[in-house]
């Protein structure tokens, strides 16, 4: 507990910094102007402006060091959001998994290992991207046990971002009504806390007239 107290004391620190410091407007610029490049190499177009200038955004504040709160991408079907989510994965160098395969990796080490994105060196959890949220079944049933693993997942996660500062990157169809219900009220909170929030609604680019 005494470990835990001092990490969390480092990390109010820091975070206390980062809001001091403030990035510097024309590297700011150079380095969307760079990541805006990758992402047109790799073929991800600008089909959603606002998606698109955000993915950008996060990604070079992440590379200048100003990379302390998460990101939650949320919106309607098929407005980008997943494949965005696989760019980010790609750019930052952050293991990318959907919520099905947490499920299916419940109870296993894997599971653990998964979610706490343990550094080699140090054990300290790492970043980590979770696809699809709210998209597994609820509750969950191993073993006749029922279980809400998400909202377990993203309690970890929580704790992992307020004791090591580890960032979480989720996607998700659901409204913050929708994720209260989902989760409870105690999740919908921190979730408040460990994201930066944004908001898409598009017409679905897989259904072509």
């Amino acid at each position: 507990m005494i470990i835990q107290v001092g990490e969390l004391v480092e990390q109010t620190m820091r975070k206390a910094q980062q809001k001091e410091r403030r990035p510097d407007l024309e590297l700011f610029k150079q380095q969307k102007d760079k990541v805006a490049q990758e992402l047109v190499e790799t073929g991800y177009d600008r089909r959603y402006p606002k998606l698109f200038d955000d993915v950008v955004s996060y990604v070079a504040l992440w590379r200048m060091g100003f990379n302390s709160t998460g990101y939650m991408l949320m919106g309607n079907t098929g407005c980008g959001k997943t494949e965005a989510a696989r760019r980010l994965s790609a750019l930052l160098r952050v293991e990318f998994v959907t919520s099905g395969e947490l499920l299916e990796a419940f109870g296993t080490e894997e599971y653990y290992r998964l979610v706490k994105q343990p550094d080699f060196f140090s054990g300290k959890p790492g970043p980590l991207i979770i696809d699809e949220v709210g998209m597994e079944p609820i509750p969950f049933v191993h073993f006749g046990t029922k279980y809400n693993v998400i909202a377990d997942v993203l309690q970890m996660r929580y704790d992992a971002f307020k004791f090591h500062g580890a960032v979480t990157i989720i996607t998700t169809n659901f409204t913050f009504e929708q994720l209260h219900q989902a989760y409870g009220d105690r999740v919908e909170s921190r979730c408040w806390e460990m994201f930066r929030v944004k908001q898409y609604q598009s017409a679905d680019f897989r259904k072509k007239v």
